[in-house]
């Protein structure tokens, strides 16, 4: 069992713990029922996390390296998305015409533009939202 694994288990009975001294009937003020409301949600929160973690190290390095590049908080952003097709995309040109013609491609006005336009929405999805009160 690797630590990840070990921590996981010892999380999941501390919560369980937390669990079942919440449906004890001696539960009277509202403080303890909101601490430990509170404390469950931070160890739902840190489960998911770790299971999170051991899934990502179980997987091959080909996937890890994807989803590393690929996602933000576990799923693919589309920024991100796009800014890895661009460069594969230009790579294969910049590879073929140096391959056949043994020399450095020229890109259109029109392709640069496209490209001007996905690095535009990737800075555009970083800056950060306002937080809303």
């Amino acid at each position: 069992m690797t630590a990840l694994e070990s921590e996981l288990r010892k999380t999941t009975d501390e919560l369980e713990k937390i669990q079942q001294s919440a449906e004890a009937p001696d539960m009277k003020d509202k403080a303890s029922v909101r601490t430990d409301d509170e404390q469950q949600a931070a160890l739902h929160n840190k489960i998911s996390l770790l299971q999170h973690q051991i899934r990502f190290f179980n997987a091959s390095p080909w996937r890890r390296a994807m989803d590393d590049l690929l996602t933000d908080n576990g799923s693919v952003s589309f920024h991100r998305f796009q800014m890895c097709v661009w460069t594969l995309v230009l790579g294969i040109i910049f590879i073929t015409e140096v391959w056949t013609n043994m020399a450095m491609p020229d890109f259109n006005a029109t392709l640069l533009g496209l490209m001007g336009v996905s690095a535009g929405t990737f800075i555009g999805f970083k800056i950060p939202e306002p937080a809303k009160a």
